[in-house]
């Protein structure tokens, strides 16, 4: 696809019922066509409970290791400034 330009070649509308729209009036029909494929995987990948319990299972063990890895790993120590300090 070429796409290389300022503007997107297309936009996936989604809608509150549930449906998608792929919005693609001023790209070349090669594009269209790779545009089309990719809407009714994304459909069929949407359909499909077990992808999609795959999928969130797989966002939330990511999503928990990247809360695990941004913890402060910090400890406390004992004492500290004695004394006043100007301002």
């Amino acid at each position: 696809m070429s796409g290389s330009g300022d503007l997107p070649m297309g936009a996936l509308l989604f809608f509150e019922d549930g449906s998608m729209t792929l919005s693609a009036a001023d790209c070349e029909e090669e594009d269209k066509s790779s545009l089309l494929l990719v809407v009714d995987f994304f459909s069929y990948a949407l359909s499909r409970d077990d992808w999609m319990g795959h999928y969130t299972e797989q966002v939330r063990k990511d999503h928990a290791n990247f809360l695990s890895e941004k913890e402060p790993k910090l400890r406390v120590i004992q004492g500290g400034i004695t004394g006043s300090v100007a301002i």
